[in-house]
């Protein structure tokens, strides 16, 4: 009788381990609005607010980060296709352009892992004698910022500080 209690819970012990681990693993749906600020570093006037609009999935892994795969709205420009880790190091955002298809970078996106706090470093082609470059960049005196949830500047950029913070030389302004 004990030895047969005993395998009955060996074996439930062994189909608990791959149920919980699938049960962790399983793709959970995110619809998300929240208000955002557009703003470009160093030009305290240049802001635009708008409402960032977050859709997708987010599925956590068992020996890494958190997995978003969806798509975030700008106002009316669409990020689609989106497939990155939640990070707050950062993760390139590569998003399909809906007129060619093609994929192309648009940014660094910093999160937290329940995509509740947004800050994005939007790259830009630059500009020398000009001639449009065809690489894109961003600096930390000039680049444009996306950040939400935030309805003024300041509250962007304190945003972006603390979410960046272990990346930045210095704090944003």
């Amino acid at each position: 009788m004990v030895s047969k209690l005993k395998r009955a819970f060996i074996y439930l012990i062994i189909l608990a381990i791959p149920s919980t681990g699938l049960l962790y693993t399983i793709p959970r749906s995110i619809e998300r609005e929240l208000p955002a600020v557009e703003y470009r570093l160093g030009r305290p006037e240049e802001m635009t607010s708008y409402q960032l609009r977050i859709e997708g999935v987010i599925q956590r892994r068992l020996f890494d980060h958190k997995r978003f795969r969806g798509t975030i709205w700008l106002n009316d420009r669409a990020l689609t296709d989106l497939d990155f880790l939640l990070r707050e190091s950062g993760e390139l955002l590569m998003a399909r352009d809906p007129e060619s298809g093609q994929r192309d970078q648009f940014g660094a996106i910093y999160v937290d892992e329940s995509m509740s706090r947004v800050t994005i470093a939007v790259l830009e082609p630059v500009r020398m004698f000009g001639i449009e470059s065809s690489e894109k960049f961003w600096n930390q005196e000039t680049g444009k910022m996306i950040s939400a949830p935030a309805d003024s500047r300041k509250d962007a950029l304190r945003l972006s500080n603390e979410i960046m913070e272990d990346i930045l030389e210095k704090p944003l302004e």
